[in-house]
């Protein structure tokens, strides 16, 4: 054991604590000492220097408790007048194979800090096993563990652990992606082909660096931080949508296209919490969608009409949809599969404003049945699946 080969008077008690207990088993094949300075009696205090290299195989290091250990380690360890560093060529932590590193123990005033450069290839499927097992489950917040990862990363990690004080620890990492994928299942959103480096820094949370990806079939980039609880994670969208393809994702009739078309520009922000239904904030200003609809509601594909839209997850299924679009409509709508519920708080057709109307829509095997009652019109709408002609049955 490495105990036997350092000496206990020689290096700092918190060194060699950390030195024999940190690294719980190895193979030492070989070390050496080597010391210069005065050793007589009248020799003045800190004379004497000395340094230490030993080399190890199948050592299992744990740097510090709340992270996974090493294993299958071999490297070598060197010692120099109270500093240490330790090269590891290789070894296994998490499910993931270690390229070389470095650990250096360095003594900071009244403390002593181990800093842990590291780096690995981590398969998607491993970020499980790290935000159950280690600090950056807590700095992820409960939202980490609501993103599912595929695909191969690149993992470079530089952790500062101290060893007397109480301190947290520091982390920054990067993690390159090279054409992976993300899902978020709770609100059934998924972003594939994600490029780019992210990097993340205890104290100052992600970098501004933009992430590369595709959505929907469409071409987004991405920006991820914490929130400044720490218990989310804010996720910033930027593309351009075409509104087949999101009509296609609705249960409406195939090729029904409610009198839309072309593409919108539009910023999306995502808060992916764990403790409460996570919200997805749309705005656009509609410019290149053109809306074939009655006036005011009609809009030319170059003309801006601003819209804002927040979808929020329900519990069990479906979701809730709040939209407000400038000088034209304010609603609220629940949409869960098979029925749809919409509460128009406000809606202009012509030069009449209208308020607090209610349509429901339920879908049965052949047709969709669409009822409205309020003191502008009351009646329902027969909606069928295939070629039949619509029926419209109104009072008023």
């Amino acid at each position: 054991m490495l105990a036997d080969f350092v000496p206990m008077k020689v290096v700092d008690p918190d060194l060699y604590q950390w030195l024999t207990t940190s690294i719980t088993k190895a193979d030492i094949s070989s070390g050496e000492f080597y010391g210069h300075g005065q050793i007589d009696r009248d020799a003045p205090e800190n004379s004497f220097s000395s340094s230490m290299v030993y080399r190890f195989e199948e050592a299992s290091i744990r740097y510090d408790e709340r992270w996974p250990e090493v294993a299958d380690a071999s490297g070598e360890v060197f010692i120099q007048d109270g500093r240490t560093r330790v090269d590891i060529r290789a070894g296994r932590t998490g499910g993931l194979e270690l390229e070389p590193g470095e650990v250096r123990v360095v003594p900071e005033g009244e403390d002593i800090q181990v800093y842990v450069d590291a780096s690995a290839p981590v398969p998607g499927s491993a970020l499980a096993f790290w935000m159950d097992n280690s600090p950056l489950g807590e700095l992820a917040g409960e939202a980490g563990r609501s993103i599912v990862l595929d695909g191969d990363f690149h993992l470079d990690l530089g952790l500062g652990l101290p060893l007397i004080s109480d301190a947290p620890p520091t982390i920054n990492a990067s993690v390159r992606a090279d054409s992976g994928t993300l899902t978020y299942p709770e609100a059934d959103l998924q972003w594939t082909q994600v490029n780019g480096e992210l990097g993340f820094n205890s104290d100052e949370g992600f970098s501004e660096n933009p992430l590369q990806a595709r959505f929907m079939g469409a071409p987004v980039t991405v920006l991820m931080r914490r929130s400044e609880n720490g218990q989310s994670l804010n996720i910033r969208q930027y593309g351009r949508l075409d509104v087949r393809q999101l009509l296609d994702r609705t249960e409406l009739p195939e090729g029904m296209d409610m009198g839309l078309s072309g593409d919108i520009g539009y910023q999306a922000t995502l808060d992916v919490s764990t403790d409460t239904a996570s919200a997805v904030t749309l705005y656009s200003d509609l410019a290149g969608l053109s809306v074939d609809w009655p006036e005011p509601l009609a809009k030319d594909i170059d003309d801006e009409a601003p819209l804002r839209v927040t979808v929020t997850p329900r519990q069990e299924s479906g979701v809730d949809l709040s939209v407000d679009w400038q000088d034209r409509a304010n609603l609220d709508m629940t949409w869960e599969s098979g029925m749809v519920d919409v509460a128009l708080n406000e809606l202009f057709l012509g030069d009449r404003q209208l308020t607090d109307i209610t349509v429901s829509a339920r879908q049965s095997d052949s047709e969709w049945l669409i009822t409205t009652d309020s003191e502008w019109a009351s009646g329902h709408v027969l909606w069928p699946q295939d070629d039949r002609p619509v029926s419209v049955d109104f009072e008023r």
